[in-house]
């Protein structure tokens, strides 16, 4: 029998509200393998303030935040999942097909799809603006483990991973330079510094510190980093690499698409992490690889494409 949920009604079924539910009513189709999720996008959204200051475009992450709540309503509401306390697993072949801008209504249709681990809730998804494709993939997720990550004892303040160069041989960016090199801003620039970057090979280690603060926690029950925020940490880690090689200043880096992203552990309030990011490809197109790590424990991996385009 299908089932409505109206706006409030999604809050509660997943504990999560403004600033990070991009869902503003849903339906889940009868039959209960299949949701559709729907939200209307207006200037008012908080996130096209920082996407981008004078040229508002809905980042591509967040159209897979809506896609991942679309599924996790689903498994919420047909018992699949006890809980909606999950966290992302994989993501793959996760492709932006085009922009979203203030004005557009989108259309998150969501199915289940088997999946190896009868403890992981599998999906396939498509956005859609109209008759237009903006987003698709593939994600899974599940339910987080009944402990909190344990952050006592050497993981209490761990040391940065060793791979940090010394003060001698690193090429330090701040933040201040990190925003002349890409056009993201405050909500939505998810870098705080670069420790080292090396443009000849093509390499950046940085870091995104985690603060009980962020705006996004005021819309989470369970104050964890969503894993598609992860992937856009690497992304902007990407775009700041490409864009500080000297043929790429003052062009701006368009993301394509999250080839893989795996996801090992989750982020809570207080971790620092550390960013390392490598691109290939020189000219329009690159791919890149990163990999986000609280102390020397690998949290997540992204592999992505993006395009270097003039403004």
């Amino acid at each position: 029998m299908e089932k409505t949920f109206a706006y409030e009604e999604l809050c509660t079924l997943l504990g999560e509200r403004r600033p990070v539910l991009m869902l503003d009513r849903l339906r889940i189709e009868a039959g209960g393998s299949r949701a559709t999720g729907l939200k209307v996008m207006t200037m008012s959204e908080e996130f096209f303030a920082g996407h981008f200051p004078g040229a508002p475009i809905m980042p591509g992450v967040l159209q897979v935040a809506g896609l991942q709540q679309t599924g996790v309503a689903l498994a919420c509401a047909t018992g699949a999942l006890a809980t909606n306390r999950v966290w992302l697993k994989t993501m793959h072949r996760v492709k932006f097909r085009n922009p979203v801008f203030p004005g557009d209504r989108l259309v998150f249709s969501v199915e289940r799809v088997p999946d190896a681990d009868p403890a992981t809730f599998a999906i396939r998804g498509t956005v859609s603006a109209g008759e237009t494709v903006t987003c698709e993939g593939a994600l899974s997720f599940a339910a987080l483990p009944a402990e909190r990550p344990n952050r006592a004892g050497a993981a209490f303040c761990p040391p940065l991973h060793s791979m940090v160069p010394d003060a001698e041989h690193a090429n330090p960016l701040d933040i201040r330079q990190i925003m002349e090199a890409i056009p993201h801003r405050s909500p939505f620039l998810l870098i705080d510094r670069l420790l080292h970057i090396d443009t000849a090979n093509q390499r950046l280690i940085g870091i995104k510190n985690v603060s009980a603060n962020e705006p996004i926690f005021a819309g989470l029950n369970t104050p964890v980093l969503p894993g598609y925020l992860q992937a856009e940490i690497g992304a902007q880690a990407g775009c700041v690499l490409a864009l500080e090689a000297p043929e790429n200043r003052n062009r701006l880096g368009i993301f394509l698409s999250i080839d893989d992203g795996v996801f090992h552990d989750v982020v809570v309030p207080g971790d620092q992490l550390l960013i390392d990011a490598q691109t290939s490809g020189r000219g329009r197109f690159g791919r890149g690889e990163a990999k986000l790590y609280v102390g020397s424990t690998l949290i997540s991996a992204i592999s992505l494409k993006f395009a270097v385009v003039e403004r």
